[in-house]
């Protein structure tokens, strides 16, 4: 069991349709293999998969879409690197990682949202063959939130060289604020969420550039 901290800072608003995230270097920035990253693959395995059906997420189900300047498994190798969430991702505050024997990672975070500190555990599922990650919550555990359940979706662009990301979501707090007001700021929040992940990505692709040319 692993636990990580990270920043602490106020709920952001970033409300974009469609999301077209630069990372120059990415064609030729390498990624983690399996010692780093457990759930690392190959760039071919996300060509498999049908896409997600919305529908069958059920109703409420809000969604999110970017167009990433990096390749596919650039951008899995940081939505799998749970340990790194509270530096990806602004509003977490503190994870603890559980490997589970089925192949799924057990999550207890610390989130800041809408002002209030909450914690949640969830069990997030790699399908490497379907280019997805599903998430929901465990059951095994107590939380601060009602529901929380969706899918991460990554789908190469016809050359490779960029992803299509897109993030599924059904999220009921629990806290005492109007539902439209509340799924308007979720909207927000998922739309955010996915800018994070393209800036992590171009971060540690320039990271690793740097290390390779001072080591020439």
């Amino acid at each position: 069991m692993r636990k990580m901290r990270g920043r602490r800072s106020n709920f952001s608003v970033c409300v974009i349709p469609l999301l077209m995230i630069s990372s120059a270097t990415s064609a030729s920035c390498p990624v983690d293999g399996p010692a780093a990253n457990p759930f690392a693959a190959a760039r071919d395995i996300y060509q498999a998969g049908a896409p997600v059906d919305p529908e069958s997420l059920g109703e409420g189900t809000l969604v999110a879409f970017a167009v990433v300047d990096a390749r596919p498994e650039q951008v899995w190798s940081v939505l799998t690197d749970f340990d790194a969430w509270p530096r990806v991702f602004s509003d977490i505050q503190s994870v603890v990682v559980q490997p589970l024997d089925s192949g799924s990672v057990s999550v207890r975070r610390s989130n800041l949202r809408f002002g209030w500190s909450i914690e949640y555990t969830s069990v997030s599922t790699p399908r490497p063959e379907q280019g997805r990650i599903e998430f929901r919550l465990d059951p095994n555990h107590r939380h601060d939130v009602a529901e929380v359940s969706g899918v991460w979706e990554i789908r190469p662009s016809t050359d490779g060289a960029m992803t299509r990301l897109a993030l599924y979501s059904r999220v009921e707090s629990g806290l005492p604020i109007p539902r439209f007001v509340e799924r308007r700021l979720l909207q927000s929040s998922l739309e955010h969420r996915i800018a994070e992940v393209a800036a992590e990505a171009k971060t540690r692709c320039i990271s690793r550039h740097v290390v390779a040319d001072s080591s020439q």
